[in-house]
């Protein structure tokens, strides 16, 4: 048995049965996520789920963003720009672990948009380490740390030569990263499934009022944006802004895997941005690795 013969959409789930492989085991933790997300949709007020396709919206950027980090530390790599490198490889975890925290119902939503570092780390490993839900090894944490040892050494108390990356105890984040950010992105777009199917089932009927796209602009906006510092204003692209309406007008949250291919088509296509491009010429594409981790 797959994980994915316990929920609705076909994804793949690779890393998650090795994680989890025996079959009960994977029924009992599919349970208690199913009631946790029951009890999001049944015990609160119907907006509610306004804020729940804000949260899967949100790790799918969230997605997306780590890849990108991820190919940008690539191409630093290439180029020798160590500082840039071990910038972008810790940030690519990072954000691979908020893509999967976002979708916490422990975590208030508001709060997620300034968690601190170690906050992350410990919401991570306490939800996903260890316990009934664990599903990923506890050695991502100590990866986790690594990564932001050598960030600040080289942001901080740079080194007069690059001698960080062939040190034993340290690690090669290249070599490392892509099956963790595998697992993590598995992660996050089980439980977006999970959303998805609770809210099918046990959603509320939803009023749309100009008092409900209020709630729905303020936790949109804290979440997906941020405030220019002169002008104290949200600047926000096209692309989440034609979101922002589309979430107000279809509350219903989706899963990753479910917007993988039209996000595809969103993400650094506007605006001549492209993608991270190595020196001869071929450019890493963000999308086809998420695609390639959970499609």
């Amino acid at each position: 048995m797959a994980f994915k013969d316990f929920v609705k959409y076909n994804a793949n789930f690779d890393m998650l049965n090795k994680a989890v492989s025996n079959e009960s085991k994977q029924k009992q933790l599919i349970d208690s996520l199913k009631g946790r997300y029951k009890s999001e949709f049944v015990n609160h007020d119907p907006n509610y789920a306004y804020l729940w396709n804000i949260r899967t919206y949100k790790a799918l950027k969230e997605t997306f963003c780590s890849a990108q980090m991820f190919g940008e530390s690539l191409i630093a790599k290439e180029a020798k720009c160590w500082a840039s490198f071990y910038f972008a490889s810790y940030y690519a975890l990072y954000h691979a672990f908020l893509a999967c925290v976002f979708l916490l119902p422990e975590e208030p939503l508001d709060n997620l948009s300034s968690i601190t570092h170690s906050k992350l780390l410990n919401v991570f490993k306490n939800s996903f380490c260890v316990g009934k839900c664990q599903l990923a090894d506890p050695e991502f944490c100590k990866i986790f740390s690594l990564l932001k040892y050598q960030r600040e050494y080289y942001s901080y108390q740079m080194p007069p030569n690059h001698f960080i990356y062939d040190c034993e105890e340290n690690i090669k984040p290249d070599i490392v990263l892509p099956n963790l950010l595998k697992t993590c992105y598995q992660i996050a777009n089980l439980l977006s499934i999970l959303v998805d199917s609770a809210f099918e089932k046990y959603h509320k009927k939803i009023c749309r009022t100009p008092e409900n796209f209020q709630f729905v602009q303020e936790h949109f906006c804290i979440v997906n944006c941020a405030k220019h510092p002169i002008t104290n204003q949200y600047q926000m692209h096209y692309v989440d802004n034609v979101r922002l309406s589309e979430t107000f007008e279809y509350p219903a949250p989706v899963a990753l895997v479910i917007e993988l291919e039209h996000f595809s088509d969103e993400f650094g296509l506007y605006d001549k941005s492209g993608f991270p491009t190595f020196a001869n010429g071929t450019e890493f594409s963000p999308s086809a690795f998420v695609f390639n981790a959970i499609g």
